[in-house]
């Protein structure tokens, strides 16, 4: 049973599982199914991941509403194989199925040494190929556990790699760079995003949707 907040939203305890288990049981105002805008404007956009979306979620909502119809839907400790679960759910459900996509998933293999990610990729980007753009998000290589096992590496490789292939339709935001760059943006365990992290975060997704961010 889901304690609904407002609309699209739920206030979740969180189990520890994935990367979790380096916040412990966090509570979330994460969304199950929000539809900011639905009205005639915009294609409809599909955002499903895992605790770095639902971390990000309220900005990700503030920059791309009024622009799109959308569905945010972050559940943490979802491998590459679990968001896809999420994507194919939203492709049976939303109407319109979403034209416009964001990816953000493979922290949790990364943590987790699951060194099988490329089946759950792949797939991804199978049920994904009929849209008009998808946006990459790269994976922060902090994830890898034991640290430097390359698994966040490799996928970050293969996002690229999708993108070089057909660059007007796979747009590549290097989340991964940024936090490099910007360490103060992530909370102490060096993975998740802090407040000030979600709204960049946020506003890298909507650059790479060719939006202008809210006021950052």
């Amino acid at each position: 049973m889901r304690p609904w907040l407002a609309p699209g939203m739920r206030l979740a305890r969180v189990p520890v599982a994935g990367l979790c288990g380096l916040l412990g049981c966090l509570l979330l105002a994460a969304p199950a199914r929000a539809f900011g805008y639905d009205g005639s404007r915009g294609p409809a956009l599909g955002l499903p991941g895992d605790s770095i979306t639902a971390l990000a979620a309220p900005d990700l909502r503030s920059d791309v509403s009024g622009h799109y119809r959308y569905d945010i839907e972050g559940f943490p400790g979802a491998t590459l194989s679990q968001v896809d679960a999420i994507i194919t759910s939203m492709l049976h459900r939303d109407r319109p199925t979403p034209s416009v996509w964001v990816l953000d998933a493979g922290s949790d293999n990364a943590y987790l040494d699951r060194t099988n990610w490329q089946p759950g990729l792949d797939t991804e980007l199978h049920d994904v190929s009929g849209a008009s753009r998808v946006v990459l998000v790269t994976i922060n290589t902090n994830a890898d556990r034991p640290s430097g096992n390359g698994i966040a590496q490799a996928i970050n490789e293969a996002l690229f790699y999708v993108h070089d292939v057909d660059p007007s339709r796979y747009v590549v935001m290097n989340w991964n760079a940024l936090v490099h760059q910007h360490p103060g943006w992530l909370r102490p365990d060096g993975i998740h995003p802090n407040a000030t992290g979600d709204a960049h975060y946020a506003a890298g997704v909507a650059r790479a949707l060719g939006l202008a961010p809210s006021g950052r």
